[in-house]
Formats: structure tokens, C-alpha cells, sequence
């Protein structure tokens, strides 16, 4: 796990390529869905982006409901209206 820690909540993120592997998707892709609010995310100074283990979770189980490991882009547009944009 990531060594950040959110000093007022004690909350621990997770860095792309350790959320991503957690889904069981490649970075890249996460940071699609990322880019798409399509998983809760934070962004530090430099660019990257940081991930909690409840927002992991949580996307994990909105895949788990379209039934496949990659949603199709029809799926990707549904859950964006749903959760975002």
C-alpha cells in the first residue's frame, strides 16, 4: 500500500497501478475510467492520482453487476450517466 496518508482522517490511497491491479485491469484503463468519473479518485499536485481501498470496492462491484471484467462502451456511457457527468 501507498505510504500517503490523509493526516485529518487517516486514510490510506492507493496509486494506479495498485488499485488497477486490485480490479484485475491495467493501468491505463483505470485511468480512462478515472478521466471518465467513473471511479472516485484524487488528484496530488503532480498529476497522479490516488485511489481508496472504499472506491476500489465500490467500482469493483458496479463491474460485478455488467457481468464482465471490461465493460463495453454502451455499459462505460450507462454508468457515467448514472454515477457522473
Amino acid at each position: 500500500m501507498v505510504g500517503l496518508r490523509s493526516t485529518s482522517l487517516s486514510i490510506d490511497y492507493l496509486s494506479t497501478p495498485e488499485a488497477a491491479r486490485l480490479i484485475g485491469i491495467h493501468p491505463n484503463t483505470l485511468r480512462g475510467y478515472a478521466n471518465q468519473n467513473l471511479i472516485e479518485h484524487i488528484r496530488l499536485p503532480g498529476g497522479h492520482r490516488r485511489f481508496t481501498r472504499e472506491a476500489v470496492d465500490e467500482f469493483i462491484g458496479r463491474l460485478h453487476d455488467c457481468t464482465i471484467s471490461e465493460p463495453t462502451p454502451a455499459q462505460i456511457a450507462a454508468l457515467s450517466r448514472e454515477y457522473g457527468e
